[in-house]
């Protein structure tokens, strides 16, 4: 198939590069000229050659048979870009118990009415810590600076934010989950990935 394409693709640009108008039934390309050639001379500097594309009969006709189904407006994505352990300005995924970490990324404000709203914490064993959003000193689309409780043991979390902010005047029906781990301590593993959600 490939082949095939590449073929037809190489007819279609020597043809049309030669000089001939070529009609494919879904467009016609038809090579055009700009600029006066004085004396009979091509002048690079005042003369170009561009094609024209139309779309043809059979694309005409399969545009009047197609129909159009709504299906709503497509909501704003969410997604981070990094993190920074405000104690160290470590950006590697790093983060310090009882001190800022800030969130940098889009449309990450926590916003929304669904119970899931907010931001949890979740360590190796699978219990999750929902935090209270009187830790959330900094809440904005790109930048989310959160407390981290004090209490934390060394080892690997996931940092779960979950919003229904969009960047228009409503909210998302379906909340936005989007997740980073965290590493506090001196622990050895951990790399500070960020994971989308696939289904948000």
């Amino acid at each position: 198939l490939k082949h095939a394409v590449d073929l037809f693709q190489r007819t279609v640009s020597e043809l049309v590069l030669n000089g001939y108008s070529v009609n494919t039934g879904l467009f016609r390309a038809v090579p055009q000229f700009r600029g006066v050639i004085d004396g009979g001379v091509w002048n690079p500097e005042r003369n170009s050659i561009y094609v024209s594309f139309n779309q043809d009969k059979d694309l005409r006709e399969a545009i009047a048979r197609t129909g159009v189904k709504i299906l709503g407006a497509k909501g704003d994505s969410a997604y981070f870009i990094g993190g920074e352990d405000a104690a160290t300005r470590a950006t590697d995924g790093s983060a310090t118990a009882g001190r800022n970490y800030r969130l940098q990324g889009k449309n990450i404000k926590v916003a929304g009415t669904d119970p899931a709203v907010g931001i949890v914490l979740i360590d190796e064993k699978g219990t999750e810590t929902k935090l209270p959003m009187d830790m959330i000193a900094v809440n904005n689309p790109s930048e989310v600076l959160v407390l981290l409780p004090a209490d934390l043991t060394d080892g690997i979390y996931k940092l779960r934010l979950t919003t229904q902010y969009t960047s228009g005047n409503r909210q998302l029906k379906t909340p936005h989950v989007i997740s980073q781990t965290i590493v506090i301590g001196n622990t050895t593993e951990g790399d500070g990935d960020i994971v989308d959600d696939p289904t948000a």
